[in-house]
């Protein structure tokens, strides 16, 4: 089980680098790009089916010294020490 736990907790924090931009290089090859991560809210269901978001928060901005993967190790060296 242990294994199991170890290999997803490698494949989310590969995924977080990628979405931070610190893996894998540009998303869209020789064009400046990146992967946006938002949490978008919406007035009601008709909003959303038509992609209308009344709010949208970018959740790795490109401009953060906090990035994603870090968080997530941080989470799971604390989960370990405790």
């Amino acid at each position: 089980m242990e294994i199991i736990r170890e290999s997803v907790d490698h494949a989310i924090f590969g995924v977080l680098a990628v979405l931070d931009g610190v893996a894998g290089g540009y998303p869209v090859e020789g064009v400046m790009s990146d992967f946006s991560l938002e949490l978008q809210t919406y007035a009601d269901g008709a909003a959303r089916r038509e992609n209308a978001a009344g709010l949208s928060v970018r959740i790795n901005p490109s401009d953060t010294t906090v990035l994603l993967h870090d968080m997530f190790r941080w989470k799971l060296d604390a989960k370990s020490d405790g």
